[in-house]
């Protein structure tokens, strides 16, 4: 009596693509959809094998299947794909490490622009600010050009 309940008991799970029953065997999806989904894995994998530098919307055209069908499919790790951008080979994500080196640096020059236009904007104003209470005039010698250098 103790084996039989050891014995794990088959699940019925509703398959994700086509909403039918089956018993769950570990393949996330029934027989048929499983089958589907692993010639559509032998499409994608045929063309990048035989075009390593496409790119996904090349991938797209050819094997006639939607964007993120392919991606999912790409980054389960069973074979490299092309980057995005320069389209060398890549086992995950959708841009290759140099790349994303370049975005993240063209991001922190654009930060570091935008945060020194923000600081000259604050002292313009200050600068008009105190004009105007100046009645407009601006006050020349040491101490304007004080104020022009604070940062």
């Amino acid at each position: 009596m103790a084996e039989a309940q050891m014995q794990e008991v088959p699940r019925i799970q509703t398959c994700p693509i086509c909403a039918n029953l089956y018993v769950d065997t570990g393949g996330g999806a029934c027989s048929e959809c499983v089958s589907k989904l692993n010639e559509m894995k032998a499409k994608v994998f045929d063309y990048v094998k035989a075009h390593p530098n496409a790119r996904v919307t090349d991938i797209v055209d050819e094997v006639s299947l939607n964007e993120k069908v392919i991606m999912r499919i790409l980054t389960c790790g069973e074979a490299t794909y092309p980057c995005a951008k320069c389209g060398s080979p890549i086992l995950e994500g959708k841009y290759c490490k140099t790349c994303l080196g370049r975005f993240r640096e063209n991001l922190d020059k654009s930060k570091l622009n935008s945060e020194e236009a923000k600081a000259d904007l604050e002292r313009r104003k200050y600068v008009q600010n105190k004009s105007r209470r100046n009645g407009g005039k601006i006050k020349s010698g040491k101490r304007m050009h004080m104020m022009m250098d604070q940062k």
